[in-house]
């Protein structure tokens, strides 16, 4: 990096109203990092992504803005929050602003998963993604293409179809036919229990030229809906569900 902050193109500054710049957005994703990642004194951050990288430990302890954090395929991370404790991961209501938490499955915290995000935030609009590698999906038939309508803000920027190929499982495609880049879109699955949120997964799609391809197991005898979304989080297409 050369000397002055301003030329950092990981991240984004943003003037507060004590005139003082402060760091609201760090993209250090696939910069091939390791050690530790300790963003806890920066108060204002607001997305973090450090995805694809060799962490031990990252640490976001009082990053109380933070509303996105992608920690995704670095193999043995350690992420830490505010609480060290059961009891006070329990009551850390640090990162109540966290909307986004991606991470893959076997990401070590100081409890496990499920429990982290049944109790460490108290936001209902909070979602917490484990990343899940797709299902290779074979003996499709062009007879099981279905197009699917695409949100106005995206219309004239991808095409999406789903292909079923009759055995549980699913392709659902994106080509870009403007100036959108495929690489920005994330697929998520939710799965319910009688309305309520149990899980969400991000899935890894295929990428060939300007096509994205997410292939899964379609979950069976539970609610669930499949969403696709860009880089900001706002939809492409409405949510394809089963209720």
């Amino acid at each position: 990096m050369t000397e002055s902050p301003s030329t950092w193109n990981c991240v984004t500054w943003e003037k507060a109203d004590d005139g003082i710049y402060y760091c609201t957005s760090l993209d250090l994703k696939g910069l091939g990092l390791s050690g530790t990642l300790d963003v806890s004194a920066l108060k204002e951050l607001k997305y973090l992504n450090c995805s694809d990288n060799n962490y031990d430990v990252v640490n976001i302890n009082n990053c109380t803005k933070l509303e996105n954090a992608h920690i995704a395929h670095c193999p043995n991370v350690t992420i830490q929050t505010s609480g060290s404790s059961e009891t006070e991961l329990q009551s850390d209501t640090s990162l109540d602003n966290l909307k986004l938490l991606e991470y893959d499955n076997g990401y070590n915290f100081n409890r496990d998963n499920s429990q982290l995000i049944s109790d460490v935030l108290k936001n209902n609009n909070s979602m917490f993604v484990q990343t899940k590698q797709s299902s290779e999906i074979e003996n499709t038939s062009p007879d099981n293409t279905k197009s699917i309508s695409v949100l106005d803000k995206y219309e004239n920027e991808f095409t999406v179809t789903t292909t079923d190929n009759n055995d549980g499982m699913m392709m659902i495609t994106a080509t870009n036919i403007g100036s959108s880049d495929v690489h920005n879109l994330n697929m998520y699955l939710a799965t319910y229990e009688n309305g309520k949120l149990l899980n969400v997964n991000m899935l890894q799609g295929s990428i060939k030229n300007n096509t994205i391809s997410f292939a899964t197991d379609v979950p069976q005898n539970t609610e669930y809906k499949f969403m696709l979304w860009d880089n900001t989080q706002s939809p492409i297409i409405s949510a394809i569900a089963n209720q």
